[in-house]
């Protein structure tokens, strides 16, 4: 929306392309995160402090960060949990395919969202909660504006100290009622009506 206002570009809505009928599974994980290590973005300095908690907390996390190469050297906090033996977060040193994404997410109680420092709009993992019925634990401070936001399911924090655990950790049915909105289909209509004014 930023962009588009900076830009004059016409504001499409939200649109999320890979959304597919899944399979239920059976949840093994508290919590899951996927995320590529960039330097001077904030989310590895949150990474750090969140890994110690994790354990302590007694959270069975599925945390993986994509080594991204230049980046790694110029990020302390990324080799400091590497060294650690006792580190909650795998490192991966290529993309996990989508579908492998799902299936941690089919897996999952929650997903954990992290935003870079200065995004301001959702990533994927707000799509993927809301389409799979999936808890949603975000550092967005604009998620109570958008669309399916349900307190019950979705919590905000700004410091990973801040984090509910028992509300992560906690079990429970949860329903947003997606009624497909988030289709490329409702982008396509978008564009036909910009076209007709």
């Amino acid at each position: 929306i930023d962009d588009c206002k900076t830009y004059g570009f016409d504001y499409l809505g939200f649109a999320y392309y890979s959304a597919k009928p899944l399979a239920s599974k059976e949840v093994i994980y508290d919590l899951y995160y996927i995320g590529r290590n960039k330097a001077n973005d904030g989310r590895m300095e949150q990474m750090h402090r969140l890994n110690g908690i994790l354990t302590k907390e007694n959270v069975n996390a599925n945390i993986n960060i994509l080594e991204g190469g230049f980046w790694n050297r110029r990020n302390p906090f990324f080799h400091s949990m590497h060294n650690n033996k006792d580190s909650n977060i795998t490192k991966i040193n290529k993309p996990a395919s989508y579908d492998q994404v799902l299936n941690d997410v089919m897996q999952s109680n929650c997903i954990l969202e992290l935003l870079q420092n200065g995004q301001q709009q959702q990533s994927a993992r707000y799509f993927e909660a809301i389409c799979y019925n999936k808890k949603l634990l975000t550092n967005n401070t604009n998620i109570s504006s958008l669309p399916y936001y349900n307190p019950k399911y979705m919590k905000y924090f700004a410091t990973v100290e801040d984090i509910d655990w028992d509300w992560v950790k906690r079990k429970e049915s949860v329903e947003y009622h997606y009624k497909g909105d988030f289709s490329p289909l409702r982008m396509i209509e978008q564009i036909d009506k910009s076209f007709a004014e």
